[in-house]
């Protein structure tokens, strides 16, 4: 497995900071803005001239009037280096300990590149990330098409006035053996001071059920789980939650998609979702059609 490691992994254990929007380049050298990256890197290296730049194969088509889908095929052998996209230049970089080999990145060209992006994990050889740049969703399949990992964004600052560490600002899902998955809800802040609501509680839903953990001032917590009709009882879990990341072992729901929500005693506060598995599937389906 192809393990990235850029700004999402970055957030599994750190509050998201914000970017940096300045680069500066060796004595000589005018300052510029930073490049946008897939794996996280965010200004150009200076080492590697533009004339050395290789151009991978592209795809590109339209599903409908508004929909225009690239494909960009490349390889990575252990070194830094830029393809051109229709929205512009994209830096590749990872570890140099990544297996060399073809991968595909994937663009949904209805919006602009973000100052910079990366994907999380698992970007195998011969495998494909699909990137959607409007609404920040992400899906990484293997060569074989199977799905590993679902990144949804989610804004910040819309959490209803409540607390940053009950603001969700992305629900990634990671596939193992089916039919568990593990449901990472990251969250914009730490809560260090004691709660200060009867109740606070996060929940992510899929297949008709809600999964809750309830946490409680006097130092209680439930785990809980509700099916569609409203029903409650018990339920096992696990759920572990480090500094700001809550996470949800689930064995249900492998085709369903995947929500996320924060609520207190006082009111509602965040939700996420849901990830639109339907219409990464049709992306992944006209891939299949169009550029093969």
């Amino acid at each position: 497995m192809l393990i990235v490691h850029c700004s999402f992994l970055i957030l599994t254990s750190c509050v998201p900071q914000p970017p940096n929007h300045l680069t500066t380049q060796p004595p000589n050298h005018p300052t510029t803005l930073p490049t946008p990256t897939l794996l996280g890197t965010v200004a150009p290296p200076t080492r590697i001239q533009p004339s050395a730049t290789p151009q991978p194969d592209s795809c590109i088509f339209r599903t409908d009037p508004a929909t225009e889908i690239g494909v960009y095929r490349f390889d990575w052998d252990n070194a830094t280096f830029t393809i051109e996209t229709k929205l512009g230049p994209i830096i590749i970089d990872g570890p140099r300990t990544l297996t060399p080999g073809p991968r595909r990145l994937i663009l949904l060209h209805n919006a602009d590149i973000p100052p910079s992006f990366g994907v999380a994990i698992n970007f195998d050889v011969g495998g494909v990330l699909i990137h959607d740049l409007s609404t920040g969703t992400q899906e990484t399949r293997d060569a074989g098409g199977t799905t590993l990992i679902q990144t949804l964004a989610d804004p910040v600052g819309d959490a209803n006035g409540l607390p940053p560490y009950l603001d969700i600002t992305r629900v990634e899902r990671n596939f193992g053996y089916y039919p568990n998955s593990t449901v990472r809800v990251f969250l914009a802040g730490v809560r260090d001071a004691p709660q200060i609501w009867t109740f606070q509680s996060m929940a992510v839903s899929l297949d008709g059920q809600t999964y809750t953990r309830q946490s409680f001032a006097d130092g209680r917590v439930n785990l809980t789980v509700a099916d569609s009709q409203g029903r409650v009882k018990d339920w096992p879990g696990p759920v572990s939650i480090e500094r700001n990341i809550v996470a949800f072992s689930l064995q249900t729901g492998v085709d369903e998609a995947v929500s996320a929500a924060t609520f207190t005693s006082g009111g509602d506060g965040d939700t996420a979702g849901p990830y639109p598995k339907a219409a990464m599937q049709k992306v992944w389906e006209a891939v299949k059609e169009f550029c093969p």
